[in-house]
């Protein structure tokens, strides 16, 4: 696994998440979009979730080999676009 790729990777998500414009989610809940609250929440987990997962390779709490796994299972699910940690 090329951490450095993994770890630009994950950051580069997460800052292009937070820094998307989004509509307030009281109003999108007001006019119904519950979906897209949902959607949106799902990827705020999965982002944040890759944050801690790097956090805890790097902290030596979790292997190389744990951190593919728990990507490779988001990316099975559907949770990820496809770019996983060593690919």
């Amino acid at each position: 696994m090329d951490l450095d790729a993994v770890k630009g990777h994950a950051l580069q998500q997460a800052g292009a998440f937070l820094h998307v414009a989004r509509e307030p989610v009281q109003i999108l809940v007001a006019e119904g979009r519950i979906v897209e609250v949902a959607a949106y929440c799902q990827e705020d987990v999965v982002y944040t979730y890759r944050i801690w997962l790097l956090h805890e390779l790097f902290c030596g709490r979790l292997s190389e080999r744990e951190c593919e796994a728990s990507e490779e299972i988001m990316w099975r699910r559907g949770l990820t676009d496809g770019a996983r940690s060593g690919s």
